[in-house]
């Protein structure tokens, strides 16, 4: 289900969900901004998984300053600590369509989605420099449990924000290596749980161009739940999308949020309540920050969706970010709101 904005004012979101080779960027065009997504938590919920690529620092909040363009982010947390954090900048001739749908050069990521008889997904393959000397070696796979359930790629006008939710929920295992300088492994880690990708797309900074960002995820016994927030600031109002997917079938709908000053869970961490159409509810409460920069944060975060089943709680990840423009404006909705269930 694709949803158009009410009025040219409006911030214009558009969504779908596809492994199509041609999801991957659209290579003939150098102005092209892109952001792929793969993240992944463990079944007990104390380890992370992040791997993001960048065209360009401006489409990366998560992007360290010093980084360049064509950068991939590689993260690994136990119980809300970084065991590592890396990056790697592509070479400037590797075609950076080809890295993420085929194999990658010597040395480079390589990001390949393969069908095999249990099913389809993404290998995942890095070798990346770290502190002193020493590599992180990561063979991981994203098994997709559910994806390609919207594959008609929308059309939206120049500046506007494409969204591709390809894989959803994923079976994602494989193992982490260590090896110090001299080759010798230091530390290996095998990993399991439940993950999920997305493509954001766009003609313009997807950052630079924004006013604000929200972006929460959740993975549930037999659904799982998206919410996204983006404003351009060439926009009077922000597109606010709740998703929801359950039984290969992805629902749409129209959302708002409020924050509440009554829930506070110390350090700034504000619960957010997120109300959509046919009485759904999701209320998301940051519990460890694995992400703190003085705009973008990302969260390790207890969700609650509230439905006409009944409640379903799970672990998942919450991203925002807050740029100078807006956040005197969300200090005030701050101020005012309340969550639902007090």
């Amino acid at each position: 289900m694709i949803e158009s904005a009410n009025a040219l004012s409006e911030t214009k979101l558009a969504l779908w969900s596809s492994t199509a080779d041609g999801t991957w960027g659209d290579r003939r065009s150098s102005e092209r901004h892109v952001r792929w997504h793969f993240d992944a938590l463990s079944d007990d919920g104390r380890e992370a998984i992040l791997v993001v690529f960048v065209s360009d620092v401006q489409c990366g909040p998560d992007i360290q300053q010093d980084d360049a363009d064509r950068t991939v982010l590689f993260a690994y947390f136990v119980d809300g600590k970084a065991v590592c954090r890396t990056s790697h900048t592509l070479a400037s001739e590797v075609d950076i369509g080809n890295v993420f749908r085929l194999s990658g050069t010597d040395g480079e990521p390589n990001f390949i989605h393969t069908t095999a008889p249990y099913g389809s997904g993404y290998s995942v393959e890095v070798d990346l420099k770290l502190n002193d000397g020493r590599h992180l070696k990561a063979s991981l796979e994203w098994l997709s449990v559910e994806s390609d359930l919207l594959s008609d790629e929308p059309d939206v006008p120049a500046g506007d924000l494409k969204w591709n939710i390809a894989a959803p929920r994923a079976d994602v295992s494989g193992r982490i290596v260590i090896t110090e300088k001299s080759g010798k492994t230091k530390n290996v880690r095998h990993f399991r749980g439940t993950g999920f990708h997305d493509q954001r797309t766009s003609s313009h900074d997807i950052i630079a161009g924004s006013r604000e960002w929200l972006w929460c995820r959740g993975h549930f016994t037999d659904l799982t739940a998206i919410f996204f927030r983006y404003w351009s600031r060439e926009a009077d109002k922000p597109a606010n999308k709740l998703v929801l997917i359950r039984d290969g079938q992805m629902c749409s709908y129209p959302a708002e949020f409020v924050f509440s000053e009554e829930r506070l869970l110390g350090r700034g961490r504000t619960p957010i309540a997120i109300h959509a159409g046919d009485g759904i509810e999701m209320r998301v409460a940051p519990l460890k920050t694995i992400r703190c920069g003085e705009a973008f944060k990302r969260y390790i975060a207890d969700i609650t969706i509230k439905a006409e089943d009944g409640l379903h709680r799970s672990n998942g990840f919450l991203e925002t970010l807050s740029v100078p423009i807006w956040q005197s404006r969300l200090g005030t909705l701050w101020k005012k709101a309340k969550l639902p269930w007090q």
